[in-house]
This record gives C-alpha cells, structure tokens and sequence, in this order.
C-alpha cells in the first residue's frame, strides 16, 4: 500500500550548482563549485510523515578570481570517468570487430560450398557423361553363349 502511495507523489529533481565558500590565497580568491544531481520525495499523514532524498555531489569547476578583476574557470574532469569510459568503448570495438570477422566468415564459408558444390556437380555431370557408353555395355544382360 506504501508503496502505491509512493508511486502517485511527484519526486522533486535537483539539478543546480553550488558554490562552495571562497577562500583567499595571496590575493586570489579561489572558489569551488560543485554540480548537484538527485530527487527528493515528501509524504506528510495526518500522524506521521515520510522523506527521503538521494543526492549526488561532483566537483565540476574551480572560479579563480585574480586581484585586478580577472576571473578563470578551471573545469575539474574525473580521471576514472574517462579511464572508465576508454574501455568501454575499446571493449565495444573489439566486440564489434569480432561480430564482423565472425560475418564475414561465414559469407566466404557459404559461398565456399556455392563454388565448391557447381565444382562437384561438374565433376560428376562430366563423370557420368563417361561413363554412360560403358554402363551401357554392362547394364546389358551377359551373353548366355560366352559362357
């Protein structure tokens, strides 16, 4: 029953970024900003309430604002994501060549027995050809008078 009451409440999305305090370091203010993602889910009875929330905070960018005004923005990358990320697509690649060898093997495979079947019924049409005058003399009833 909690649970189709859950599925009717509308889950709250977050999606923001959020700045961290700046800190001063020989006149440069340096701030950080994190990207925050999730939801959130609020069920208020008329004895009791329930909340749950998931969140997920990443470091995205780094805001250096120098002493005569300038600002930069460093981006932060995840060196695991794209590690990650590398070998998923590197093991996609060698699954998609194997798919592919093991294709084309068995079209040459196919058109192999193709050849090699017209090569066998040629043989034999040719076989038969020869042999036909000579089956034609032994298919014969043998002669009662050689014997």
């Amino acid at each position: 029953m909690l649970q189709r009451v859950l599925d009717r409440l509308p889950i709250q999305k977050i999606d923001r970024q959020l700045p961290g305090e700046p800190i001063t370091v020989e006149g440069r203010v340096i701030q950080p900003i994190a990207h925050v993602t999730g939801g959130y889910q609020t069920i208020d009875g008329a004895t009791s309430g329930f909340r749950w929330a998931s969140l997920r905070i990443v470091p995205s960018e780094i805001i250096v604002r120098e002493a005569n005004g300038e600002e930069r923005r460093i981006l932060i990358t995840n060196p695991t994501r794209s590690t990650l990320l590398m070998f998923v697509i590197a093991g996609l690649s060698v699954a998609a060549g194997c798919v592919l060898i093991i294709a084309m093997h068995r079209v040459f495979v196919v058109l192999r027995a193709r050849r090699g079947k017209g090569a066998e019924i040629s043989a034999q049409s040719a076989r038969l050809t020869e042999a036909a005058p000579e089956q034609a003399t032994s298919d014969s009833p043998p002669d009662a008078s050689a014997e």
